[in-house]
Formats: C-alpha cells, sequence, structure tokens
C-alpha cells in the first residue's frame, strides 16, 4: 500500500545554539568550544541572513579578487561555450526546422534584448550558481506571444517578515525565504521582492523557477560555492595587502647608513632658502636640507667608529612567503571545485599529473552541463518549442519535447593519448561513438551525415572523371593516409 508523503510542519526557523557533546579542538580544555547542534533543518541551519551574507561575500570576492574572478569567468566560459540543441525524434525535417527556430530567435530570448542573448545566459547562469548561488527564471512573452525569459537575480527573491502568505492565489500557504512552500515542503510558488511591500508580487513555480545546486534534501534555495573557502580568500588578500605596503616601505629605502652623528651629515647636503618656516622672532626662512646625489660618489668613515652603508635586504616575499599564499588559494580554488595547476600554474604539474587535473577540471564541467545548464535549457527550449507550435510558426509534432544538447569538447592534455584510448574504448565495446564524439564536441549524427556526404561527393566526382575513387580518398578505413594503389597492389 502506498504511503502518503510526510507533511513539513515548521513552528520555527530561528537557529538556537545547543551543546551536541562534542568540543572544537584547543591547546587546554579551558579554550575548547562547543559544537553547536546542527540536527535541524537547512532552513534553519542557513537562514536568509546567512544566504544573504554568503552572497554578498561571493560577489564581493568575485570583482575584488583577481584569482576568484579569473576562476570562475574560466569555469563559466569552458562550461557553457557551447550548449547546441539537438533533436532526438524521428522526424530529422522537423528537427532541423526546430532547432533553426530556436537558434534564431535564441538571439532576442531575453526580455532586454541584446546582449543578452542564449549564449550570456548560458555564462551568466553557470557563474551566477557559484558565485550567488543561485538565480531565477520568469517564463513570459512579449507583445506579440513569442516566448521571452526574465533572468530574476537571487537577491529579488525573498520574503521581509511574514512566515504565511496573506493574499492572493497562495493565500494560507508559508514562506521562507520568498519560496512558497506546501505541507509537503515543495515550492509551489516564489515572492519577487520591489522597492516596497506593496510592489511585491508571487509568482507560480510553472512560471518562475529557480537554478541551483543543492547540498541538503530539503533545501529550497541555493547557496554560494565561495562560502566554503571565503575564510581563505579573505586571508590570502590581507596577507597580499599587508606585503605589498612591507615592500613599498621597503622600496622607499635605498642605503642604510650607520654613522656617529645618527643624521644626514651636513657635508652631503644643499640648502634650499627661502622654503622653510618662518618663526615668531623673524620674517627669515631657514632653509630645508636636503641631499645631493652625484655619480661616481666616494665615502669616507673614521677607522674604528662603526659608521658603515648597508643595502636593505630585497627578499621579500620570500620562498616560504610565496609558498605559503600559493598553498591558500590552491586550498581556496579546491572549495570551488576547480584546480590551481590547470588556472594559476599548470607547469607544476606534467605528464599523468596533468591528466588527473584535467579530469578533475572535467568533471566540475560535466556537473555543470548536466546538472545545471542541461535541465534548465531543456526547461526552457521545450516551453518556447510549444509556444512556437501553438502560434502556429511549428508544425505539430508528437517527439516535440525529446531534446539532448551538445557541449564544447572536453579538456585534454594528450590529445593523442586520448585518442588512442576512445579507439580502443570503442573496439572493445565499452564506449560508443556517440560518447566519442560528444567528448570532441560534436553530433554523432551530424559527423555520420557528413562523412555520408564526403563518400557520396568522393564517389560522384570520382565517376565523372573516371578514374579510381580509391585513389583519391583522404582516409582509409583504418584512419592511415592513403595513396593511389601501385601495380604491385593491383596484381595482388
Amino acid at each position: 500500500m502506498a504511503q502518503r508523503p510526510y507533511k513539513f510542519v515548521r513552528r520555527g526557523l530561528l537557529y538556537v545554539p545547543s551543546v551536541s557533546g562534542f568540543t572544537r579542538g584547543a591547546r587546554t580544555s579551558q579554550q575548547r568550544e562547543q559544537v553547536p547542534n546542527y540536527s535541524i533543518d537547512s532552513g534553519g541551519l542557513l537562514n536568509a541572513t546567512d544566504r544573504t551574507r554568503l552572497m554578498a561575500i561571493g560577489r564581493d570576492l568575485a570583482h575584488n579578487c583577481s584569482p576568484v574572478r579569473g576562476t570562475l569567468n574560466e569555469i563559466a566560459k569552458l562550461a557553457a561555450a557551447v550548449v547546441i540543441p539537438q533533436f532526438e525524434g524521428a522526424d530529422r525535417a522537423w528537427g532541423e526546422a526546430a532547432e533553426l527556430y530556436l537558434y534564431d530567435s535564441g538571439k532576442f530570448l531575453d526580455v532586454r534584448g541584446w546582449p543578452f542573448d542564449t549564449d550570456a545566459f548560458n555564462r551568466i547562469l553557470v557563474l551566477s550558481v557559484l558565485r550567488d548561488g543561485e538565480e531565477f527564471v520568469l517564463l513570459t512573452e512579449d507583445e506579440n506571444g513569442d516566448p521571452k525569459i526574465q533572468v530574476i537575480p537571487a537577491h529579488r527573491v525573498g520574503s521581509r517578515t511574514e512566515k504565511e502568505v496573506k493574499r492572493g492565489v497562495f493565500a494560507g500557504y508559508r514562506i521562507q525565504d520568498g519560496v512558497i512552500l506546501d505541507e509537503y515542503g515543495r515550492a509551489i510558488g516564489y515572492r519577487v521582492l520591489g522597492d516596497t511591500a506593496s510592489e511585491d508580487r508571487d509568482y507560480s513555480s510553472d512560471d518562475l523557477f529557480p537554478i541551483f545546486d543543492p547540498d541538503f534534501a530539503d533545501q529550497s534555495r541555493g547557496f554560494s560555492a565561495l562560502g566554503a573557502s571565503v575564510i581563505d580568500w579573505q586571508d590570502y588578500q590581507e596577507t597580499r595587502r599587508f606585503e605589498l605596503m612591507a615592500q613599498k616601505k621597503l622600496a622607499s629605502v635605498a642605503v642604510l647608513e650607520s654613522n656617529e652623528l645618527g643624521e644626514m651629515p651636513l657635508s652631503n647636503t644643499v640648502g634650499i632658502p627661502g622654503v622653510g618656516i618662518a618663526d615668531n622672532d623673524s620674517d627669515e626662512r631657514p632653509p630645508i636640507f636636503g641631499e645631493e646625489m652625484l655619480g661616481g660618489e666616494t665615502r669616507y668613515f673614521r677607522a674604528g667608529s662603526g659608521s658603515k652603508w648597508e643595502i636593505p635586504p630585497s627578499d621579500r616575499p620570500s620562498a616560504n612567503q610565496q609558498a605559503f599564499s600559493a598553498d591558500i588559494v590552491r586550498q581556496a580554488i579546491h572549495g570551488i571545485g576547480w584546480s590551481s595547476d590547470f588556472s594559476l600554474d599548470p607547469t607544476k604539474a606534467g605528464g599523468a599529473s596533468m591528466r588527473t587535473v584535467i579530469e578533475k577540471c572535467n568533471r566540475q564541467l560535466d556537473h555543470l552541463r548536466e546538472r545545471i545548464l542541461s535541465p534548465v535549457r531543456k526547461r526552457i527550449d521545450a516551453w518556447r518549442i510549444a509556444k512556437a507550435i501553438k502560434n502556429g510558426r511549428l508544425a505539430p509534432n508528437e517527439d516535440w519535447w525529446r531534446w539532448s544538447y551538445q557541449f564544447a569538447a572536453r579538456l585534454t592534455a594528450d590529445e593523442k593519448y586520448s585518442s588512442d584510448v576512445d579507439l580502443q574504448e570503442m573496439h572493445a565495446g565499452v564506449s560508443s561513438f556517440q560518447k566519442v564524439c560528444a567528448k570532441r564536441g560534436d553530433w554523432w549524427q551530424e559527423v555520420i551525415d557528413q562523412k555520408i556526404e564526403e563518400e557520396r561527393y568522393i564517389q560522384q566526382r570520382a565517376a565523372e572523371a573516371g578514374i579510381d575513387p580509391n585513389a583519391i580518398r583522404l582516409l582509409t578505413p583504418n584512419g592511415n593516409s592513403s595513396q593511389a594503389p601501385t601495380q604491385t597492389d593491383q596484381n595482388q
């Protein structure tokens, strides 16, 4: 017998610290801190205030910390470099027309118009999920009834002080951090905040939906991926700023001179009269003394006086300081799911180590494409196709919803090594031609169609010229360069 879903009844989501029986590590028992009780719902563990703080910190780091900005842009550009919808239904001719419609209308998909086309949407989507933790998309239409989308940033979705919706179609439902929930914890609507409470609007989850990568089973909002490494990034920024200040002070000192006077020798100074500060007894200004520097100077010191010249050391930052700073950056980038060996300094990893780094980056890119880009584009594009059929721009088709997506080629550290592995796996039957083409950023059906078209063209042109097609084929079936058959080959 099927059981009804469990009903989530939350009386309050305020976080109340309590003792869980564990303590944090410390030098003495007096310094040990009790670990708070985290056995609460995710809405109380990371409430609206925590989420917005993480989002604000993530945006600050993404714009003011150069390694963060560079890494996030690199991930977003690689993940969303190519996102091509491919129809998987039986009617290939209808699929080509639908693909062309998606391509043409995608240039003006956003209600704001250019430059916010589908390519910009894909890249900003990945950036928003990593930086802000989430992004919202509203499905709407223009005055002609053509489908459009409007991107709602994360800070625009929320709730003020109420815990229950008071008006509208969602009246009586509870609202938590801008998410309107039913008794089973399912999101049925979202509240978009206006400049004032009277301008707030509630949208159904059929029209407005979030994009985030959940970490908890009961999570209804996304959290910034930079939150796990925010302390490391702050340490890096502070260390770098203090070190630059120390280097500036050190650069302002050219020579350290130790003498018996403890000040600049008058024999090496030049007075500049008329620019000093006058005293109360005289209108004349005393001169300011400055050091005169001449080329090829010789300085003499009295023997046994302890006077000497020293050049300040210029080894900052030291090798240990640089290694420590690099380790901070490495750990912080690891918190984003990326590798500093790929982004900042690939020279330290080579051979098998670099292939391991590339595989890690590919896993992160595949995750973003499969969990973020592909589901969102499927929902948006299927809705666009349905609207196009309704508006008469496309003919009806029973497979209108069957779409998959071709992404950019996977990263590789050794193209020949990767190619050999793919050929061996296809020969062993553990891989397929479709998967191998996907790794290279190609759609397998288009590759086959291209091969057929090339073969047809070779045979047609060879027949017109009256020559053997084997003499002009660019590649033989085994992939080796072919040559015209010799007399010995013909005799055999």
